[in-house]
Order: structure tokens, then C-alpha cells, then sequence
């Protein structure tokens, strides 16, 4: 069991679950952090004997019985694990992902409403990436918890709303985030009040914010 946003994850649920899915022989899920405070569920799939297996297809499959908290940002397939001395996968051997191993996994759909427009403007710019679908998982584009933090701090300053950090965990897409803002879901606040600033991995201070 691995701890991740706050959330407890079993990984081998999750390896079980890849297991039960066509065309796949194994599977292993890793909790990896290439880059300082970017901790994220790796999963390497090993496909069966002369079968194909598409990364968007492995998602869609698990996302029928998993929240997305607990959904792999990056799938790797690979030829074969590496294995230790007595047999076991040697999950310290196990490759880093590259790049090319980001990608979406959903079907594109355009931003729609003003609040989804928003919304991607400030994901584009975090993430540098242009042409988000409100479909796509942050998490999977590269996001990363202390990102997440920058995204609340400017929906904050831009929606003049008290969202919490959970919220971009529980809601990683667009469009989710947008019903919730939308929704009269989350405070309205002043734009004299104090805005949460992050400063660090978890410590944040206050500011007031720009009138």
C-alpha cells in the first residue's frame, strides 16, 4: 500500500484489475517520483504473446471499477519485466518513463462553456500544452502535486472562489472542475481576501490579493 495526494492506494488492485484485461500477460504498478515532489502511479504492461495493447484501452478499462485517484498517470508497455535474483520483479530496475509515454487518453472535446475556456487557459499554460480537451486528466498530461497547487492558487485569483486543493484530485479533468464552480459548489470570496499562496511543497502563506 502506497500513499499518494493524500489517498491510500493498493497498488496490486490495480495490477490485478491491468491483469484482468484482454491481451494483457502482467502487469506492475510503481509509485515513482522522477522529479522532485512529482510523484506519480506508473503502470508497465506486459502484453500477451504476439498481442497488441493500446494504453488508452488499459485506462478506460480500470476507470469502470477505479476512482481516478487511483488511475495510473503513465502506462508503459514493455517486452518483459526485469526480475531478481530469487525470481521476483525487481521494481528498482524497472525503466523511467519517457517522454512519449505522456499522452491523453480521451476522446478530444473542445472547451464549451466560459468557465471551461478559463479553465483550459490556465492548464495550458501550466502544463505548456495547447489543444486540451475538458476530458483530459491532469495528472496524465503531467501534472504533478506541486502544480496543482499553482492551478487552485490562479482558479482562486480568477474565479474569486475558495476551491481546496483536493478538489483538482477528486476532479482532474476540465469539465469537472467547471461543474463544480459552476454548480455553486465551492465559497464565493471577496477579492480583498486573503488568497493561499503555495511556497513550497507544503507550506503556503497569505497575500492579499490583487485588486
Amino acid at each position: 500500500q502506497v500513499k499518494l495526494r493524500g489517498f491510500r492506494i493498493e497498488l496490486g488492485e490495480i495490477e490485478s484489475l491491468l491483469e484482468q484485461q484482454a491481451n494483457v500477460e502482467l502487469a506492475v504498478v510503481s509509485l515513482r517520483e522522477e522529479v522532485a515532489y512529482d510523484r506519480r502511479l506508473v503502470a508497465y504492461v506486459v502484453p500477451r504473446p504476439g498481442a497488441a495493447v493500446r494504453k488508452s484501452d488499459l485506462r478506460n478499462g480500470l476507470r469502470r471499477s477505479l476512482p481516478d485517484y487511483m488511475l495510473p498517470s503513465v502506462f508503459v508497455i514493455v517486452d518483459k519485466l526485469p526480475l531478481s535474483a530469487n525470481g521476483k520483479v525487481d521494481r528498482n530496475a524497472l525503466p523511467a518513463p519517457e517522454e512519449g509515454d505522456h499522452e491523453a487518453y480521451s476522446e478530444f472535446v473542445s472547451p464549451r462553456t466560459p468557465t471551461e475556456k478559463r479553465l483550459a487557459a490556465i492548464w495550458s499554460e501550466m502544463l505548456r500544452r495547447n489543444h486540451l480537451s475538458v476530458a483530459d486528466n491532469f495528472f496524465a498530461l503531467g501534472g504533478h502535486s506541486l502544480m496543482a497547487t499553482q492551478v487552485i492558487a490562479r482558479i482562486r485569483t480568477q474565479f474569486s472562489c475558495d476551491l481546496p486543493l483536493r478538489a483538482i484530485f477528486e476532479c482532474p479533468t476540465i469539465a469537472s472542475l467547471a461543474r463544480i464552480i459552476d454548480g455553486g459548489q465551492v465559497h464565493k470570496i471577496d477579492s480583498d481576501e486573503p488568497a493561499l499562496q503555495p511556497v513550497g511543497r507544503q507550506a503556503f502563506q497569505f497575500r492579499r490579493a490583487a485588486k
